[in-house]
């Protein structure tokens, strides 16, 4: 069974950063457990696969994929070069090939209205990833503060692999396409991951404190 993120209660601040350091682990032993795991991208099979977790929020929060108006939620997405393919020789595998020509990972976040079927630039980002000769694993936190209500924003992940030069590699782009829901965990004790699925979640307007006024 997957190792279950623990954290303390009270310290939000405190507890995210507990729960950052236990999805990490619990993703490292995704992808050494389970060879078979793939996101289909375009690169040679298996070469590097990537993967998102959320969104969540910080303890107290809860569900994390139902998101007020104004409270801040994270997503994770972290990739995967894979050491071991296609040989795991020290300079032969994917992971020393990829980190070797000073490739850098490029991660687009892509945020739509559902109701409007419109882009949201606001729930937008990108971002770019050095990477170090050797290290097989790369992790980004997005944390984002939605600013307007929606029944259901959907979030799509696209990767590409740059060369030294920022030049995109032939072959290397692809997009997330197992997603974890961390609401599973709390509600049913296990871990839910769910593949050839976008990131869904909604953004309520519902306000306590305007009630009380």
């Amino acid at each position: 069974m997957a190792e279950e993120p623990v954290f303390k209660r009270g310290d939000n601040a405190a507890a995210t950063e507990e729960l950052k350091k236990a999805l990490d682990r619990r993703l490292e032993g995704f992808f050494a457990q389970t060879g078979e795991v793939s996101t289909k991208l375009a690169g040679p099979p298996m070469f590097w696969d990537v993967v998102a977790v959320g969104p969540f929020q910080a303890p107290g929060l809860e569900p994390g994929r139902v998101i007020e108006v104004g409270q801040p939620a994270t997503i994770l997405t972290y990739v995967y070069l894979n050491p071991s393919v296609p040989n795991p020789a020290p300079g032969q595998n994917a992971c020393d090939i990829i980190t070797g020509f000073g490739a850098k990972i490029e991660l687009n976040y892509f945020t739509s209205n559902t109701q409007t079927m419109t882009a949201v630039p606001a729930l937008s980002r990108t971002v770019c990833i050095p990477t170090t000769p050797g290290q097989c694993w790369y992790t980004d936190y997005w944390t984002f503060v939605p600013q307007e209500a929606a029944c259901l924003y959907e979030t799509n992940i696209c990767v590409r692999i740059c060369n030294c030069s920022n030049f995109y590699v032939r072959q290397y782009s692809g997009f997330a396409r197992w997603v974890q829901n961390l609401d599973y965990d709390l509600i049913f004790g296990g871990v839910s991951w769910q593949f050839d699925h976008p990131i869904r979640f909604m953004v309520s307007d519902y306000n306590i404190n305007a009630l009380a006024n």
